[in-house]
């Protein structure tokens, strides 16, 4: 009770109950470190309620002092109204599920104060709440939430108020190597349920700022802010061993100096990743990088532009199929190897980019698949269709070719593979569409494109309408040479005007729409 002058709350040192179950434990201030709970399987701790949790480290504790708290048993809820800086297990006895029931805590998950700040489940704990910030310092693992089991909803920030803003700051912040991580490695179908993030998530060392799900798959995310990569290899990493199902980014995915960096990966599938702002890739490989690795990604929205970095295949997205991608704005290479790319090692539904595409000679953009998911012998759809809003400079649209070279020119392994449609709403320059085409020398439409002999025979790789709304302009290069070119080419109509081609499989040897440009059907 609060006397005299004073302001009714007491710091405790150490709550020490080793070999005890606890049912409540309220301190109206800070404690340093409790232990309680026998081996039974009943509750080792009911309720924990504290204005703070570590915040002034050992300073209130005698000799012995630690950081360290254990609850041997499952624990009912903790309820924190300040900060959070402690290091907090819950040990299991018998059962992983129900482990950990509720956790709010009503400052930061501090990292930044001790160096500390984990909250530690050995099996499944139930909702997280953390109303400020998880904040790291630059010492290795501090500010996170770990779960050997699943956790069903993790919040962190602010809602905002009906009609205002979504929050965009900076909620989650990695420093360290392996900081300000949230990870579960769930046994049941969702490691992760829900995470919602109010704000932005900033990478920093290898493997902070992470949301990863091991052994099972991640739920629904929705982050109000941006989702960028730091330094470290794996910073700012979205990763689910089995399906990351459903992500919602309302800023930018955006990778940096670390490898994946920026990066949303799902190792048995993807499915709705959407992304509010752009997709920017950073300076090492893979970084602002959307993948399905070795597993199909179900469909991509992005409101804004794609725009590659130095560092390979970064900002680019790659599924072993790929069944829708939308892209708003622009799309625009750079020096790095397959920057903003799109592959499917197998099958790629439909691509719409409503703005402009932009490669360059050196570094195209490429929008690739391998063939159909289950190849026919009468149909080999690698590609359904593809739509260019705007202008298109220095283009690759492939079916047939491997994704795995680390040259932005790949190697033909399906050449019996087709598009369906190829639209573009203005002009072009540097393209090339190709379906089952071997280029010799590197380079389509300059007499040396061929069909493998392995491939002859049906299905026959086709493009089936090819439309340009505007001109086809020949590059500023003499030495240039693309082509719009398969075994067969349906139709095609080029600024208003449709070609002449003779009906048939490779009957139209080089029918020129530009000073470097053919129509090309080849044997």
């Amino acid at each position: 009770a609060q006397a005299g002058a004073g302001d009714g709350k007491v710091n405790i040192g150490y709550v020490n109950a080793t070999g005890r179950d606890l049912k409540a434990v309220t301190i109206p201030g800070d404690l340093g470190q409790i232990d309680c709970g026998d081996s039974k399987s009943d509750p080792g701790l009911g309720k924990l309620t504290l204005d703070s949790m570590g915040i002034f480290g050992l300073s209130t504790q005698g000799s012995g002092a630690s950081q360290s708290s254990l609850i041997t048993g499952p624990t009912k809820s903790i309820a924190v109204a300040g900060s959070f800086a402690s290091d907090l297990r819950i040990l299991k006895i018998s059962k992983s599920a129900g482990l950990l029931g509720k956790v709010v805590i009503g400052g930061d998950l501090d990292g930044t104060l001790q160096n500390d700040a984990k909250l530690t489940a050995e099996g499944s704990i139930g909702s997280i709440v953390i109303k400020g910030m998880i904040k790291a310092s630059a010492i290795a693992e501090t500010a996170t939430l770990q779960a050997d089991d699943n956790i069903g909803k993790i919040t962190v920030g602010v809602a905002p108020a009906k009609g205002a803003p979504a929050p965009t700051g900076i909620v989650v912040l990695g420093v360290g190597t392996d900081s300000a991580k949230i990870s579960a490695d769930g046994f049941s179908k969702n490691a992760l349920g829900r995470v919602t993030i109010y704000g932005s998530v900033q990478g920093g060392g290898d493997n902070s700022a992470q949301i990863v799900a091991g052994s099972a798959s991640i739920g629904k995310v929705l982050i109000t802010g941006d989702f960028v990569g730091g330094a470290g290899g794996d910073s700012a990493e979205m990763n689910a061993d089995a399906i990351l199902k459903s992500v919602t980014i309302l800023g930018n995915l955006q990778g940096a100096g670390g490898s994946n960096s920026g990066s949303l990966i799902g190792v048995d599938g993807v499915g709705k990743i959407k992304v509010g702002g752009s997709l920017l890739g950073g300076s090492n490989s893979e970084s602002g990088f959307i993948w399905g690795e070795g597993a199909p990604i179900k469909s991509v929205e992005i409101d804004g532009s794609v725009t590659g970095g130095t560092g390979s295949f970064s900002g680019s997205i790659n599924g072993s199929s790929i069944g829708k991608v939308l892209i708003k704005g622009d799309v625009t290479s750079s020096t790095g190897p397959h920057s903003a790319n799109i592959i499917s090692d197998t099958f790629l539904g439909s691509v719409n980019i409503l703005g402009q595409v932009t490669g360059t000679a050196a570094h195209n953009v490429v929008i690739m698949a391998q063939s159909a998911a289950k190849p026919s012998k009468t149909a080999d759809v690698a590609i359904k269709s593809v739509k260019i809003g705007k202008d298109a400079t220095y283009l690759d649209i492939l079916a047939g070719y491997n994704g795995s070279n680390s040259g932005d020119f790949q190697p033909l392994v399906d050449g019996n593979a087709s598009i369906g449609a190829v639209t573009f709403g203005a002009g072009l320059s540097g393209v090339n569409i190709a379906a089952g085409v071997n280029p010799s020398d590197g380079k389509f439409g300059n007499g040396n494109d061929f069909v493998p002999v392995a491939f002859a025979g049906k299905p026959i790789a086709t493009i089936g309408k090819i439309v340009v709304t505007g001109t086809v302009d020949a590059t500023a290069d003499a030495t240039d040479s693309f082509a719009f070119t398969a075994q067969l080419v349906k139709s095609a109509k080029i600024n208003g005007q449709k070609q002449a081609l003779t009906k048939g499989a490779s009957n139209d040897p080089s029918v020129p729409v530009s000073a470097d440009t053919i129509i090309q059907e080849v044997t």
